[in-house]
């Protein structure tokens, strides 16, 4: 009877294994090098407007000026970005807890508020044809302007009144270098036109105009801005009157505290 004879193992398997680990650390290096190209300030600075103005709400579609390059209404080129999800910021954190707050951060919040009391005298001298409000809030300094004070309905051209208003309140913004985020709403009724296909598209190109605008005509640092485009979301009023959807029509200047800037 014969014997079997006995095969040898395959001694290259190894050479599986280590090739599956090459390639395993080419796409690690691959992200990790993908990942240290994303501007962290800019997304950080997204990201604290968002949680102001969602309150933890889902992400936007955002016109970032370091981004992507599109087209806006008159041809004024902007860049789009998606934008991130909000992060939840606790009511314990010590930037807004008086007794844990640095002598930076009181002395930052005592800077803006000087800045808030001379736009409310520039406010009472200018008339735009619309009430603007102007508040100190957890994120920063908050100016609220009715659409209608920046552009013809359904429209993103800014009207000349509003340019001349803005050269005088662009005054005080550029006595400080805080970073600026300009938040365009409309209220829920759906516009879809030759020119918008959404809301979001028509309060991210309204958005883009004022900080475009704040740039290339009132000598604010672009670095410093950046426009957002949030639709419909986190109205102020009800959409069921005429007088709510006013109200939800309305562009926002935010002048973010620094200690606002980063996720936390």
């Amino acid at each position: 009877m014969k014997k079997k004879k006995h095969k040898e193992g395959n001694s290259e398997r190894w050479l599986l294994t280590y090739a599956d680990m090459l390639t395993l650390l080419f796409v690690l290096f691959v992200v990790l090098f993908a990942m240290s190209n994303i501007n962290s300030e800019k997304l950080a600075a997204v990201s604290g407007s968002l949680n102001a103005a969602l309150g933890n709400g889902s992400g936007t579609a955002y016109s970032i000026l370091d981004g992507g390059v599109g087209l806006l209404e008159g041809g004024v080129p902007v860049e789009t970005q998606a934008a991130t999800e909000a992060a939840t910021v606790s009511p314990t954190n010590s930037s807004t807890n008086p007794s844990t707050q640095s002598s930076e951060q009181k002395s930052e919040q005592s800077q803006i508020k000087g800045v808030k009391e001379n736009i409310d005298k520039i406010i009472s001298t200018i008339n735009v044809g619309g009430d603007i409000g102007i508040n100190i809030k957890e994120s920063g300094l908050v100016i609220t302007f009715p659409s209608g004070t920046f552009f013809d309905s359904g429209k993103a051209v800014l009207k000349d009144n509003m340019k001349e208003a803005l050269k005088k309140i662009a005054v005080e913004l550029n006595t400080i270098d805080n970073t600026i985020v300009v938040n365009g709403y409309t209220d829920n009724v759906t516009i879809n036109n030759s020119i918008y296909a959404s809301n979001w598209q028509l309060s991210a190109a309204r958005a883009a105009n004022v900080a475009q605008y704040l740039d290339e005509n009132c000598q604010v640092d672009r670095s410093r801005l950046i426009p957002a485009g949030l639709g419909e979301n986190n109205p102020v009023a009800s959409n069921d009157t005429l007088e709510g959807k006013s109200k939800n029509r309305r562009v926002e200047i935010q002048i973010l505290y620094s200690y606002k800037e980063v996720i936390e």
